[in-house]
């Protein structure tokens, strides 16, 4: 694999998990306090509310996404040098690692 398609596959691993994660924090404001819904309208309430709110299926999808992209990457590695793998988990790490500091 050369290196213009693990760039390219490492940005779109990255693009996709911090779409990912902001929609699924967007989507869990919009339900609201999952215990209180719970609480009145039992388990199943709490799932429906999940289940049907766009914005979370949406994320989910692109962190769905995101984990696909990075197995592709290292599937298409023809060495089988952990170095080389680590290098894709440098960068993933890195972008999650400073979307959490901000």
């Amino acid at each position: 694999m050369n290196s213009v398609k693990v760039w390219t596959a490492i940005s779109m691993l990255v693009v996709a998990s911090s779409a990912g994660d902001i929609l699924l924090s967007a989507a869990m404001k919009r339900i609201g306090d999952l215990d209180a819904i719970r609480s009145t309208r039992g388990l199943f309430a709490v799932v429906k509310a999940v289940c049907s709110e766009k914005l979370f299926l949406f994320g989910l999808s692109c962190l769905i996404f995101s984990f696909f992209c990075l197995i592709a990457i290292l599937f298409q590695y023809k060495t089988h040098h952990f170095t080389d793998w680590s290098f894709v988990f440098n960068h993933q790490y890195t972008s999650s690692h400073r979307r959490s500091c901000q």
